[in-house]
This record gives structure tokens, sequence and C-alpha cells, in this order.
């Protein structure tokens, strides 16, 4: 008995054949979760197991990772990573101020300037001078944290292959930590503490890895705990956290300073939420990677150092090479295919894109709002929390639901059929292709990012032709359904490689996504001060076609393609039929345990 599809290891698809053992027979002492068939799930370059809770079995409940210890504590830190933001234009709006005003009395002692009162509001300050001084404070912070976090998110990355998540996950909250501090110290002691000491606190923080790396290594965590075929999910869980954040952080930020008369007290208490999660990384989060999963990862690596013949000078022009991390994204040699660099080379552009976009138009949106339809701060806030607000129901129910209705039910069916094909012992039935089970990127992944890439194209298509602001708030809830493409873009990239450079391939990730969080700001801020007077729609215009060129493109990505070196464990007549007695003893879980 044969599976119906797709033949031996050199299909096209880049797909194995999946043999069923029709005489292998579920005896009385047969397991109910059947295990790996070690034969067969390994190769020369030591490429890891294809299910990962074998690797911990017999361990206690709080030794055993899931996405369910890691994501409270991603919660607090994308909670206090968005609480900060405005208070921090704000206090580094107020001693850029003070300090120019103090300047200028010192240069006119015969002029009279109003004294610069910490945590109070000064109009003195809403002058032109002191606006240029802080936006270019803001952008040096911005240059510095994005470009150094750009070169070390990939090597943070792939560093955890080999050495596992929790530590780095850590480092990357160190660095948080860092700006804080430095932040908290320029604003208790501001004539002591000159203000541009948090230009190095944001080089620590770059030097980190900065919240790149937290999401590139949160979603390497993330894949190596759950399958391929529920990954989306979790990633989608991830980002339902972030924009939480991002839409609570701040009126949590506003309700704090009121209360307690100053602003200083949101630092303190961002910095204890970065102190909280530092501690739970080092101390209660179990590790996602098995120590052998890690030997095997440091072993490929060697053996593809030793393969390459390189010297310590060539491993040090590797090092600086800025853009050497992407090459994971043309891989070549044995395993690869065309299709397979064109898949990744596909989707991780229009991830950057997406990224960029997210980066580059948040500003944009406040200013064309106010310039278009005068809206104030209430409107301004009221638009962001409501749309990041839709943004996390979707990610976190309209996404499961649609995963466990087109993915996990048809598993169940599926599965119950081979086991009923099993037991009918007929060498001629055929069992019908379950495309959800196979590696690389499945239907319904490529279907779910062409239609939220069509959500965004009509979203920004609707801002441009907005002539009302109900009509602009409404696409802007619109464009709330297409949140769920970066977590799959990021879960089907995942999906292309083996377990073992998940983090070098989400590293890579993370320097795109760096360079796009110092580019596209500047670049889309450059084309709307260009076309304000004219025509302010331009940047959504563009926006709406380069995102409708995209789409196209994704036609041209290809499910099931992945590096043949990392093989699926051959599948027998007992794994299935054990499989659906589980499944009809456990419940269903949209997430993998």
């Amino acid at each position: 008995m044969q599976r119906q599809g797709n033949g031996s290891a050199a299909a096209p698809n880049g797909r194995d054949q999946l043999v069923i053992d029709a005489s292998s027979r579920v005896e009385e002492d047969t397991p109910l979760l059947a295990k790996a068939d070690d034969g067969d799930s390994s190769t020369a370059a030591g490429s890891v197991p294809y299910d990962w809770q074998t690797d911990f079995e017999g361990l206690p409940w709080y030794r055993k990772p899931s996405i369910w210890w890691l994501l409270p504590a991603y919660a607090i830190y994308a909670l206090a990573f968005g609480g900060i933001i405005v208070p921090k234009l704000n206090l580094v709006l107020t001693l850029v101020c003070r300090r120019y005003i103090a300047a200028q009395s010192t240069l006119h002692p015969d002029a009279q300037y109003t004294p610069v009162i910490m945590f109070a509001n000064n109009p003195q300050c809403r002058i032109p001078e002191v606006q240029a001084l802080a936006t270019e404070f803001t952008l040096y912070m911005s240059l510095l944290t994005g470009i150094l976090s750009a070169v070390i998110s990939p090597k943070i990355g792939a560093l955890s292959d080999r050495y596992g998540r929790k530590y780095f996950l850590a480092f990357v909250v160190i660095g948080g930590l860092s700006v804080e501090f430095v932040t908290i110290l320029a604003a208790t002691y501001p004539d002591t503490v000159h203000y541009q000491w948090i230009l190095f606190g944001s080089v620590l923080d770059g030097l980190c890895g900065s919240f790149t790396a937290a999401m590139a290594l949160t979603h390497s965590y993330g894949a190596d705990v759950t399958t391929p075929a529920n990954r989306g999910v979790a990633f989608g869980y991830f980002s339902g956290a972030l924009f939480g954040g991002i839409a609570l952080g701040p009126l949590l930020a506003a309700f704090i300073s009121k209360v307690t008369g100053s602003i200083l007290s949101v630092f303190w208490i961002a910095f204890f939420c970065h102190l909280f999660v530092l501690l739970y990384h080092l101390f209660i989060l179990p590790e996602s990677l098995s120590h052998k999963r890690q030997i095997a990862a440091r072993t490929r690596h060697e053996l593809e150092l030793s393969a390459a013949a390189a010297t310590p000078t060539s491993r040090a022009a590797r090092a600086a090479n800025l853009f050497a991390p992407l090459k994971i994204l043309f891989p070549t040699g044995p395993g690869t295919s065309p299709h397979l660099r064109t898949n990744l080379i596909l989707l991780a552009s229009i991830n950057t894109l997406l990224f960029g976009a997210a980066m580059g138009t948040g500003a944009i949106l406040v200013y064309y709002t106010n310039y278009k339809f005068d809206w104030g701060d209430f409107e301004t806030q009221m638009f962001v929390g409501l749309t990041s607000a839709f943004r996390v129901v979707v990610l976190v129910t309209v996404l499961p639901l649609i995963t466990y209705i087109f993915r996990t039910r048809y598993q169940k069916r599926a599965s119950r059929r081979a086991a009923e094909a099993a037991r009918s012992n007929d060498p001629d039935a055929v069992i019908e292709e379950d495309d959800t089970r196979t590696p690389g990127a499945d239907t319904l992944d490529l279907v779910l990012i062409r239609c939220a890439i069509a959500i965004e194209v009509l979203a920004y298509a609707g801002y441009a032709s907005a002539r009302h602001g109900g009509v602009f708030f409404a696409f802007g809830i619109l464009g709330s359904g297409g949140a769920i493409a970066l977590p799959l873009l990021q879960s089907a990239l995942s999906k292309h490689v083996g377990a073992d450079r998940v983090g070098q391939l989400l590293g890579a990730m993370g320097l795109l996504n760096g360079l796009a969080r110092v580019v596209f700001p500047a670049l889309f801020g450059g084309l709307y001060s260009l076309t304000v007077g004219k025509f302010p729609q331009a940047v959504f215009v563009v926006l709406s076609v380069t995102f409708g060129s995209m789409g196209v493109l994704s036609w041209f990505v290809r499910p099931h393609i992945y590096i043949q070196e990392e093989e699926p464990h051959r599948t027998t007549a007992s794994d299935e039929y054990t499989d659906v007695l589980a499944e009809e003893i456990v419940d269903e879980e949209v997430v993998g345990r």
C-alpha cells in the first residue's frame, strides 16, 4: 500500500515518498504516541530529530519548554517597550530644551528665559530650534540602535542554534535594562548626567540586539517547541502580545504618570519589567533546544567550516561582512534547488517590506490625519488603540480558528483514514495526500499570506482615497486583518530549513528588519515631506502599488519546498494508527505543547 502523491526524494517538489507498511500491526504494548525512528532521522550533516518532544520525555513539567512559558515574559517585555515610546520622546524634548535654554541664557545674559522644569509643561520649549534638536537627537538614537541591532541579530540567532535560546534571550533584555538605567540617570540628575549619555544607552541596546533580536529569538523558541502545522498560530500569539503591548503600553504609562505625578515613574517600572524578564529567562524559562540538538548544530557548523577550509582570517572576514548572514537565503549545494532559493528570497522580501511599512508609516499616519482631517491627540490615540486591539483579536482568535478548521481537523481526518486503511490490510488502498504534514510552507500558509497582502493593498488604497476621517478609520480597522502576514511569513520561512538552522534564518531576517527599521522611516518620511504640499496621499499610493506587486510575486512561491537534507521521519501504519488513538484521548489543541 503506497501513499499517493510525490514519488521519491528526487521528485520535483522536493518531498519524500512516505511508505506505509501494512504489515506493521498495532499490538497491545504499542505506545499511544509513536516514537521517532532513529534509523531514518539523521543525515551526514547531523540534522536533528523532527519530533522535538522526544528530547524532553521524562522531565518534570516545569522543565518542558512551551510557548506558554515564554509568552507572558514576551508580553511584559512588549508592554514595557510600548509604554516608554511617548514618555521617552517627551523626556528627550525636555532635556534638550533644558540645555538649550541654559546655553542661550549664558550667551544672552540680558535676555529673559523661563527656566525649564523637569516633568512639567514647558511652553517655552515649543520653538523650532528645540524641536529640530530633539528630532535630530532622536534620529541618532534610532540609527545607533537600528544599525547595531541589524549587525548583531543574525550573529545571536546563529549562536542560539548551537548554544540554546534562553541565555541569549536574557542577553537581549540586558540591552533594554541598560538603556532604561542610563535614561533614569539622565532624568534624575540632568545637571550632572548630560542627556547625550542616552546615546550610550542606545549603543548598549543595539549591541545586545534590541527588540529586533528579541523578536527573532522569540520566534526561534516558538519554532523549537511547535509543530510546523501550528507554528503560524504560535507566531501569531507572539505578534498579538506585541500589538497588545503597543496598544496598552501608552495607556498604562499615561495612567501611571498621572497617578504618581512624575513621568520618571514610568521609566522605573519599565526598568523593573526588564529586570523581571531577565531573571525569568535565567532561572525559570525552560531551554527549548536539548543538549543533543545543540551538539548536532555545533557538529554541522564545524563540518561546514571544515568543508569550506575556513582559516581564522577568513572567519574574521566573514564575521566582519555585514551581509554574510543573508547567505542562508540563497543556499546552494546538495538538497537545495532554484525553487528553494526563489521561495526564500520572495518570502524574505515580502516580510521586510511589511515590517518596514509598519515601522515607517506610524509617524506619517499621525501627521497625515492631523493635516488632512484635523485629528488631535484623542482621535489619534483612538485610531492607534482600536486598530492595535483589532490586530490582537485577529491574531489570537481568528488565525487559530482558521488553522483549526482548515488544518487541525483535516489532519485528524487524514490520520483516521490512514488508520482505517491500515486495519483493512488492503494492498490496493490509497491514502489521500495530506499536505499539512509535509515540510515546507503548505497551501494554507500561502493562501493566508496572499489574503493578508490583499488586505494591506485595500487598506493603503483606502487611506489614499479617503476624504473623511471616518472612512480613513474604517480602512484602518480593515487593515488590521493584514496583521497575520508577518507571523505567517516568519513561520513559512522557518519551514524551509531544518530545526538546527531556524535561529540562523530568523537572525538573518533580524538583519533585514533592523535595516528596514532605519531605512524605511527615512524613505517614507522623505517622500511625505516632498509631496505633502501637492499630493500628500503619495506614500499610500506607492505602498498600495508595491504591495500589489508583492502579491503578484507571492504566486511564484511554491508549497512544500525545503532543504532536503533535513528529512522527516518515515511513517508507518502503526504511527498513523497510534496518532489517531492518542487524538481520541487527548483534547485537541490549536498550538502544540
